[in-house]
């Protein structure tokens, strides 16, 4: 399997599950940027991982489609809506922005080697 370079203008989707039509789009987190935020949240030698996490997702998540409020009103993406995010998506996210070889970029990949371009 390819490994994948990380870049700035890189985007991927994901569904949240196959029976929720909420989609994420983000891009992955460089290591020069993670390092960067969990630096900053960091004190005293103890990471405070939730909120790095969240910080790593307002810099990853770059939009989605079909989020909702407790009422039913859709959300327009904004990376201040993304602190409202339930804590088991937010874990999700992290495993996507984390991902060396995006399932995406496979397919990409895999469909630029079958028609001779590489």
């Amino acid at each position: 399997m390819p490994i994948f370079i990380v870049r700035d203008k890189e985007r991927f989707a994901f569904r949240i599950s196959d029976d929720d039509p909420s989609v994420i789009y983000y891009r992955r987190i460089p290591p020069t940027k993670r390092a960067e935020l969990v630096a900053k949240h960091t004190m005293m030698g103890e990471v405070n991982n939730l909120a790095c996490q969240v910080e790593m997702c307002e810099y990853c998540v770059v939009g989605w489609e079909q989020l909702y409020d407790y009422e039913g009103n859709e959300i327009t993406f904004s990376s201040e809506e993304i602190k409202g995010l339930p804590t088991e998506i937010i874990l999700r996210v992290m495993t996507r922005i984390n991902e060396s070889s995006p399932e995406q970029a496979i397919k990409n990949w895999q469909g630029r080697s079958r028609n001779g371009s590489s």
